[in-house]
């Protein structure tokens, strides 16, 4: 499956492989993690980091240079004990290769996943007093059976000479080939968990050389963890400095062309030719979900299409798609936001009195609406708003205009299609459902 990079992540991949492109050549120990908020696409990152790094290649022998293992700490975290579920990834991982792989590529897995079996019975075998590598060579049965912990093993020496020698197994596999741990969703498991997991991947992968540990955290939350741990007054950096090198840090990243093709479902639902766009619509994807995480972009997305099958009928134009877009990204700014709270909504002025909507995307529609609007003026009575007459050719941004207008109408500006204006039956039609979008959005989280 291909991956579709809509946030630009790309040049963020680069850099990370060559980061461990350069430990690689240097064969260096080297734990670092890639830091960013909740949501904002760190899993997305590593996932196409593995993708990529995995077909590199060594120069001289064409066969694989990294061996690249995937550590979901939430996923594992039914083995109390963290290492065990360290290596049960690992051995996972190796198994999935085995499975796909052929020829000396496969030989390589084959024997980085013997390996990572006697590490899993050394590590069995202090838990519960035997080996059951030895009796029998597989834990497929793994998951089906929880280990149950009842004591801390930390407090017994023969747990410390099996980390040991899982240490010393590990630098089998990373003699000839660089080890790369990818360690994702560490802030999804509870705050003595996450803990546990830092130390036991320091207690057996620090110092093996030719092994890089990438860490994908919420820097934030983890030292509020470390606090909760360990006390208010601890100077989480320094605590934080014994597990990690150094970090990189992922904001939310910059829409691209490749938006569309992410939601294909959703964008589906609307038909691009019934009006002129006259922007690009990469332009007002950036401008809407600006400072919105990916994970919360594709719950935006998600609302928006379970809301227009529930009353829309037909293929509507694209200004209809921006109404909607846009109206749920002000719900997400403001989630108590009131159905007659005034929202002057004018050419001139775009979105300028909804203060919780972000400047980029006022400034955006003020813009547009600046540039392709034309309009004549109507005279009305005193006291009513100023009324403004959208003629030339009607495209998105003047439908945008209107529709949001309409929906929000108030004393200021007001802005009329000319009758005889082409398809004003269907327009009228539209914002009837967009009303009927916009009273839903309310009654649906």
């Amino acid at each position: 499956m291909n991956i579709i990079d809509t946030l630009n992540r790309k040049q963020f991949v680069d850099r990370l492989i060559n980061i461990v492109d350069v430990l690689s050549k240097s064969k260096k120990s080297c734990t670092f993690a890639i830091n960013g908020e909740w949501g904002c696409g760190k899993s997305f990152v590593l996932d196409m980091f593995e993708k990529r790094i995995a077909d590199y290649q060594d120069e001289d022998s064409a066969i694989d240079k990294y061996l690249v293992f995937h550590y979901n700490c939430w996923k594992y975290d039914y083995y109390e004990e963290p290492s065990i579920a360290i290596v049960s990834a690992m051995l996972d991982t190796a198994e999935n290769y085995t499975n796909i792989l052929s020829g000396e590529n496969k030989e390589i897995w084959l024997t980085a996943k013997e390996i990572i079996l006697d590490a899993a019975g050394e590590l069995l075998k202090t838990k519960i007093g035997f080996n059951p590598v030895e009796i029998k060579n597989t834990l497929k049965q793994r998951h089906k059976n929880r280990i149950k912990e009842k004591n801390n093993y930390n407090k017994y020496f023969e747990f410390q000479v099996t980390l040991e020698k899982c240490r010393g197994l590990f630098n089998k596999i990373a003699k000839d080939r660089t080890l790369v741990i990818v360690v994702d969703e560490l802030d999804r498991c509870l705050p003595e968990y996450a803990i546990r997991v830092l130390e036991r991947l320091h207690h057996m992968f620090d110092g093996v050389e030719n092994t890089v540990v990438i860490l994908a955290v919420d820097k934030k939350q983890l030292e509020h963890t470390v606090e909760c741990i360990f006390g208010q007054k601890t100077i989480t950096n320094n605590y934080l400095k014994k597990f990690i090198s150094f970090e990189l840090s992922l904001d939310n990243g910059e829409i691209n062309k490749s938006f569309i093709n992410k939601y294909p479902e959703y964008f589906s639902l609307f038909d691009e030719n019934l009006l002129d766009i006259k922007f690009s619509t990469e332009e007002i994807f950036k401008a809407l979900f600006v400072g919105i995480d990916a994970r919360n972009q594709d719950k935006i997305i998600e609302k928006a299409m379970l809301l227009h099958k529930l009353v829309f009928n037909e293929k509507p134009d694209y200004a209809v798609m921006c109404v909607e877009l846009l109206w749920l990204v002000m719900l997400y700014h403001d989630a108590v936001i009131d159905f007659d709270k005034k929202i002057t909504v004018s050419k001139a002025e775009g979105f300028r009195e909804f203060t919780n909507l972000r400047n980029e995307t006022q400034e955006f529609f003020k813009e547009i609406f600046d540039v392709h609007i034309s309009y004549g003026y109507a005279p009305v009575s005193y006291g009513s708003a100023d009324t403004y007459i959208l003629n030339g050719k009607i495209g998105v941004p003047e439908m945008i205009l209107w529709y949001f207008t309409m929906i929000y109408p108030n004393k200021v500006y007001a802005y009329s299609l000319m009758e005889g204006t082409p398809n004003l039956k269907d327009f009228k039609k539209r914002l009837e459902s967009l009303k009927s979008f916009v009273k839903l959005s309310f009654l649906i989280v």
